[in-house]
């Protein structure tokens, strides 16, 4: 009985140790299985998270990236907003000189021009001076015409005296004689009888001057 009871023991060991082995072998293969759907698992939960932070990190990136560039941009607006802010006061200033030099060369030549060219007082003094000198040279030419005139005048008045003297002088014979109307008419001015006696007596002076003269050359 105890030597069978022993190997009942022993048969029962036996199997209880199978049972242990194959026990131990299932939960080792459920271990291992466990192990690998953990593994696998956490490839899966890696994999997601990498993918989530890559895709998380490229996200700030191009956050970051949009930032920058809109800070870049606008940064590069106002250096060009202020470049052209000062080239437009460049311009401005240069325009309002410009205009102020126009200015001040109008003003300059308006008085140059009337100062020197067109000067009011200066024609006004010229105009004066052309109306006094052409008075004058009216004033002159009327006395040159007044005593040209008198000249002329007295140039006939004198040919007509020596006119009419040669012809007392060369009517002395009608002395003797009595004019009649309408038997001697002449066609200048009448002789008149005195004339001829003054005629005739001044010949007679002048032949007894001339006789004088020449008895004294003797």
């Amino acid at each position: 009985m105890e030597f069978g009871s022993v190997m009942m023991t022993s048969d029962t060991w036996e199997q209880e140790r199978e049972l242990l082995r194959e026990s131990y072998t299932k939960r080792m293969v459920e271990a291992d299985a466990d192990r690998d759907r953990c593994y696998a698992a956490a490839v899966v939960i890696q994999r997601n998270w990498r993918i989530y932070a890559a895709k998380l990190h490229l996200e700030r990136q191009h956050k970051a990236a949009i930032v920058i560039q809109r800070n870049f941009r606008s940064l590069k607006a106002k250096i060009e907003r202020r470049k052209y802010v000062i080239r437009q006061l460049l311009l401005n200033r240069q325009a309002s000189y410009a205009k102020a030099a126009t200015m001040v060369q109008a003003l300059w030549r308006g008085y140059r021009s009337r100062k020197k060219i067109h000067s009011f007082y200066d024609r006004k003094k010229f105009l004066q001076e052309v109306q006094e000198k052409n008075e004058q040279t009216l004033k002159s030419m009327n006395t040159f015409r007044a005593s040209e005139e008198l000249r002329l005048t007295e140039e006939q008045h004198r040919r007509q005296k020596q006119a009419y003297e040669r012809r007392l002088s060369r009517e002395h014979h009608l002395l003797s004689t009595t004019a009649m109307k309408g038997v001697y008419a002449r066609p200048l001015a009448p002789v008149l009888e005195d004339d001829l006696r003054k005629t005739s007596k001044l010949q007679q002076t002048l032949l007894l001057s001339h006789l004088s003269i020449g008895t004294s050359k003797v």
